[in-house]
């Protein structure tokens, strides 16, 4: 289609409806990604990073805020793209972890 950007899978899910499975394809994949955020947070404070730069979609901004908390950071800084899809949130360290 014109002027849509297109995306090619890296990893295919076979549990997702698109493909015969019961999980829901957009559920699913914004669950595989702040489960990703979790690990990066968790490894970025064990190994003393004051930062974090990752890539999340937009609708995940509320869920990506209360992990980093859980890690002791907070988002200094989100930049939506054009698509309003995709946003860069830089992660950084804060002086309270909160215990969820």
């Amino acid at each position: 289609m014109d002027g849509e950007i297109e995306f090619n899978v890296v990893m295919p899910f076979v549990n997702l409806k698109s493909v015969g499975g019961k999980f829901d394809d957009e559920s699913f994949c914004a669950g595989f990604e702040m489960g990703i955020l979790d690990l990066r947070l968790f490894q970025a404070k064990a190994m003393g990073c004051d930062k974090l730069t990752m890539n999340i979609r937009t609708d995940n901004s509320p869920q990506a805020d209360l992990i980093a908390m859980k890690h002791g950071m907070w988002i200094e800084h989100k930049a939506v793209d054009s698509s309003g899809y995709w946003m860069t949130c830089v992660f950084v360290q804060s002086s309270q972890t909160v215990e969820l």
